[in-house]
């Protein structure tokens, strides 16, 4: 038999062996990543730099450092359609949808204390953290205005909730620090819209209302100024015929 049909099957096996051997040795992260670490014997560390490393059977889980997420019923911006729904005072209704970046490579206690709640599950047990915690501050602040406050100063309302979310204690005591918070939408209640589009109609027709009394006044006023200038006109040119005639039957004495 050839030796070459022993060897290369032998040669073939002894690579797969080293591949599986060096995949339970060697371990690598990513450095926009942080890695939880479990050794065989239960000690645990954290792997935050990036490149390869020894980690002899330990089992990883693998985390950003920092991630974006959109909570957003646009379904660009995320399948899920996960907006937030609030209850306005005046009893409408919306959903708000956000993008919220938040970091997880804090301190070692933090990252533990977090790995405990999503051993790994970040797109759901860590998102609905965040998630959690934002509809409870927005439904709180949403409550405090009317739609058509909403609908007219989102900036307020969105620095409102930010102010309350950004470094929320309660998600840094399980290793989330909020950084960024904007609303890229709201979608209000078609009522809530009719409404509001009603009240654009009247403000409209009371500043055409005023425009036009401000019209009218300007030219009430332009036409007694042009009323008082022909007066004037007027007068100016009787004094001119008064003192000629005084002038010319002067003139007539003195000739007479």
């Amino acid at each position: 038999m050839n030796k070459s049909f022993i060897v290369a099957p032998a040669v073939l096996i002894s690579v797969v062996v080293a591949l599986i051997v060096a995949m339970c040795f060697v371990g690598k992260n990513n450095v926009q990543n942080f890695q939880v670490i479990q050794s065989p014997s239960g000690s645990v560390r954290i792997q935050s730099d990036g490149g390869y490393y020894f980690k002899f059977f330990a089992t990883t889980w693998t985390y950003p450092k920092v991630n974006s997420v959109f909570f957003s019923n646009e379904t660009a911006e995320s399948k899920d359609r996960d907006g937030v729904q609030v209850i306005f005072s005046n009893k409408g209704e919306g959903d708000i949808s956000s993008q919220v970046v938040y970091r997880l490579y804090t301190n070692h206690e933090s990252i533990l204390k977090l790995h405990e709640y999503a051993h790994g599950d970040i797109d759901k047990v860590v998102d609905n953290l965040v998630l959690s915690k934002l509809k409870d501050i927005a439904m709180a602040h949403a409550s405090n205005v009317t739609s058509s406050q909403a609908i007219e100063d989102r900036d307020q309302l969105a620095a409102n909730i930010r102010k309350d979310f950004v470094n929320n204690n309660e998600l840094k005591d399980i290793g989330i620090v909020v950084e960024q918070f904007s609303i890229t939408k709201i979608n209000f209640d078609q009522q809530t819209k009719d409404l509001f589009k009603k009240q654009q109609e009247a403000d409209l027709q009371k500043k055409t209302a005023e425009a036009e009394k401000l019209n009218l006044q300007m030219q009430k006023e332009k036409t007694i100024a042009e009323y008082e200038k022909q007066v004037a006109e007027s007068r100016g040119k009787a004094e001119v015929e008064k003192i000629k005639a005084v002038t010319d039957a002067q003139r007539q004495k003195e000739l007479a």
